[in-house]
């Protein structure tokens, strides 16, 4: 358990229990005092038991922004960095992440096409900023995409998506949640999503299929 503590002299505010997520850390290169770029390691916490809104610069200034909707441009599968040395990821983990990369581009075009254009929404939580892949502005779209129609992936993305269009409910933002996949998921994870009016938008040759619930 690691104990993380705010500090601005001469006080120190208690944050809160975190452990290492995963990865564990990642190597980076940031710059010094002086400017010059250092290698560094950044560990990854994720909170136990913890006021993460603490961690912000200005908290209270923080909660007062309002949901942003910014420009969206295609992600370029060519510009992934994968991370090296104890973080590297296998060669496959890497295919896979371009072919997420370019669903989410061909998903965006295809939008463009019927006259349902994408953006990004920023929305403000708990002292962060969290964002959905795409959000579609006309339909109410909240978009959250996946690499693999498999069942932990699947899992993953209900529960994103559905904690997205809760807190942009809570900022007046009306939204409907969708969960972009390279192809169908296994029947009774498509039933689930249905129940949960979770809107599944699959690759279906050069288009897409929407199965709404």
């Amino acid at each position: 358990m690691i104990r993380v503590f705010n500090a601005k002299p001469p006080y120190a505010t208690y944050v809160g229990a975190f452990t290492t997520g995963e990865p564990v850390c990642t190597f980076q290169e940031i710059p010094g005092q002086d400017g010059l770029l250092r290698r560094a390691i950044v560990f990854n916490l994720v909170p136990l038991d913890a006021s993460t809104s603490l961690l912000s610069p200005h908290p209270g200034r923080l909660r007062m922004l309002k949901p942003q909707i910014v420009r969206w441009d295609p992600p370029d599968a060519s510009d992934i960095s994968v991370v090296v040395d104890a973080t590297e990821l296998p060669p496959g983990d890497r295919v896979v992440s371009r072919v997420e990369f370019q669903l989410q581009a061909d998903f965006g075009h295809w939008l463009e096409e019927r006259g349902t254009p994408p953006s990004r929404l920023r929305l403000p939580v708990a002292g962060t900023i969290i964002e959905p892949d795409m959000y579609v502005e006309s339909e109410g779209w909240l978009v959250e995409a996946k690499k693999s129609t498999g069942r932990e992936y699947v899992r993953m993305a209900i529960g994103q998506v559905l904690d997205y269009v809760h807190n942009a409910r809570t900022l007046d933002t009306v939204t409907t949640p969708m969960i972009l996949l390279p192809g169908r998921a296994e029947v009774d994870l498509m039933e689930l999503s249905a129940d949960l009016g979770i809107t599944l938008a699959t690759r279906d040759g050069d288009s897409f299929e929407l199965l709404r619930p």
